[in-house]
């Protein structure tokens, strides 16, 4: 099982490389539910390379939210059986660092930013 994190925002692109005996099935879920082809939140695509005989699944998130988080599943199928690949998506929320200096006046008489009390 593959891992990968990304930033809330970003597309994600998997890709599920398939080589058997046509007709092939397709079929993508997250955590368990099927996501369909009309999905509005998702772009499936399947590619055939008829030099090679590769058939590539692709599942397509233009940008990714904190709830496509989960387990997603490639799962392909011909009538000599199905073989399947998971791949964990974690998607962190977006933030920012920000670095504040401290700034202290020192006169000659006064090297001291931290007086005593």
């Amino acid at each position: 099982m593959t891992s990968v994190v990304v930033a809330e925002g970003l597309p994600t692109l998997f890709k599920c490389h398939i080589r058997g005996d046509l007709p092939i099935q397709v079929e993508w879920r997250r955590n368990a539910i099927v996501i369909s082809e009309q999905s509005p939140r998702f772009f499936l695509e399947t590619i055939l390379d008829t030099n090679s005989s590769l058939l590539q699944a692709h599942l397509h998130i233009e940008r990714t939210e904190r709830a496509d988080s989960g387990l997603y599943v490639c799962i392909a199928s011909n009538h000599y059986g199905r073989d399947e690949d998971r791949i964990s998506l974690e998607v962190k929320g977006s933030f920012y660092t920000r670095f504040i200096t401290p700034v202290f006046a020192l006169s000659p008489e006064n090297e001291n930013p931290y007086p005593e009390p």
